[in-house]
């Protein structure tokens, strides 16, 4: 992902943010809001440019 690499200390990159999902969309999950804030920056989801590297990769 070349957005990962490019930076790497701040987004989250793909494995982490498809891991993410998983729990949002868990019901079973009790920290599901606390998991949504820590997403919510313009840095950890928004940072995809939609390359899909990591699609072809998958």
């Amino acid at each position: 992902c070349p957005s990962y690499w490019w930076n790497s200390e701040e987004y989250l990159g793909p494995a982490v943010l498809m891991q993410s999902y998983r729990w949002l969309a868990d019901s079973r999950d009790e920290k599901t809001e606390e998991r949504k804030s820590a997403l919510d920056n313009s840095m950890s989801l928004y940072r995809c440019y939609t390359i899909l590297n990591c699609t072809r990769t998958c």
